[in-house]
């Protein structure tokens, strides 16, 4: 394996590319896409326009816990369970974990955000199911975001291209609806606000296939899960065992080129300037 890591096939941003997506944290950014911003739209508002998305995800997550020390744990674990298995007794269970978090962090930014998600059990309900059955319990699932943005990145470098995932219901579930949003027509029916514009798809084929099977995913699974290991590491502040030393050595993370991570206790800043991956001004 760590033959394989630094062979000099394997060439960052030219031959590999790890997208790596933190799961506690993307229940954050969830959260607001999906109870904030339609609230935000119900109204009139844009909560893309001057990045108001990114600004609420980021006082939402530094500040979350800090603001509402009792109720904000409470509630994101409601959020996932709703979000998962969207039912009335969920959707009844979110709404007051979420009037428990705006009533401990009122007169804080933290309550007034998460003001605009409190609605009742009903609504919260309709905003978590819409779309096709499973499109709420798979909301969460990094997989499916890493995938699109993959294809989105590999695409603007190498045109419409063919994807070959490893063997997985969820991106089963929704190989007809990647492949429909090559289709300019079917991107803007998806339009949001006149300040989202998302760009075509450049995805030609989607097919899944067994790693024993297919080389191509066999080196994926490798890189993949070596970044993973020692990200793994970093997000739990872990001193890194003899194999993690080894995967430091073999520099694993020049294959990291995309990041959704929002952890200030973590050791990732740590790890990269260990790895001579971090820039001065980074």
């Amino acid at each position: 394996m760590l033959a394989l890591l630094t062979d000099p096939a394997l060439r960052a941003r030219e031959t590999a590319r790890v997208s790596v997506l933190l799961k506690p944290f993307m229940v954050v950014p969830k959260l607001v896409d999906l109870l904030i911003e339609p609230a935000v739209h119900e109204l009139g508002g844009d909560l893309y326009a001057e990045d108001w998305h990114l600004r609420i995800t980021e006082v939402l997550a530094s500040l979350g816990e800090d603001a509402c020390p009792v109720t904000w744990r409470p509630m994101l674990d409601a959020f996932v369970v709703a979000s998962r298995r969207p039912r009335p007794d969920a959707a009844l269970r979110l709404g007051e974990r979420v009037a428990a978090a705006v009533q401990e962090g009122n007169g804080h930014p933290v309550g007034e955000f998460l003001l605009m998600a409190l609605a009742p059990p009903d609504v919260l309900l309709d905003r978590l199911t819409t779309g096709p059955s499973h499109q709420s319990s798979d909301a969460l699932d990094p997989a499916l975001t890493a995938a699109y943005e993959q294809v989105a990145w590999w695409g603007e470098r190498l045109g419409p291209l063919r994807l070959v995932h490893d063997e997985s219901k969820l991106i089963g579930r929704w190989r007809d609806r990647l492949l429909a949003l090559a289709d300019p027509a079917v991107v803007e029916s998806h339009r949001l606000t006149a300040s989202v514009v998302p760009d075509p798809l450049p995805l030609a084929a989607l097919h899944t296939a067994a790693s024993h099977d297919t080389p191509a995913i066999q080196v994926a699974d490798v890189v993949a899960g070596a970044a993973a290991d020692i990200l793994r590491a970093a997000a739990r502040a872990e001193e890194l065992d003899e194999w993690r030393l080894r995967l430091r050595e073999a520099r694993v993370l020049r294959f990291l080129d995309h990041l959704v991570w929002w952890a200030p206790g973590t050791r990732l800043r740590e790890e990269l300037e260990a790895q001579g991956l971090l820039d001065d001004d980074a």
